[in-house]
């Protein structure tokens, strides 16, 4: 079963053709809302690609695994790729 926020938004992120930005609480479920996201372009742009972005490294690094092992099979490598945009402060 789909949560309220999943429920709300999968039509958005599944049927149009149209760039969709979802901000929710933590826990609500943005991850499967992103697989829904993933798998359209896939259907729809095999050579596409999809930007996730992360409020922290650790959930860019979780996202980005999860990413590799369920969607790696189907789609080359240069299209799961991790960016980030963290930087430490320069102590030299």
């Amino acid at each position: 079963d789909f949560n309220p926020i999943q429920t709300q938004t999968f039509h958005e992120l599944f049927k149009p053709s149209r760039n969709t930005l979802v901000c929710a609480a933590s826990g609500s479920g943005k991850m499967a809302l992103a697989d829904f996201a993933i798998l359209r372009l896939l259907l729809t742009n095999p050579t596409g690609k999809c930007v996730y972005v992360a409020p922290v490294e650790e959930v860019a690094e979780q996202a980005y695994s999860d990413w590799r092992v369920r969607f790696g099979g189907i789609m080359k490598s240069s299209q799961v790729v991790r960016l980030t945009g963290e930087a430490a402060a320069d102590l030299s």
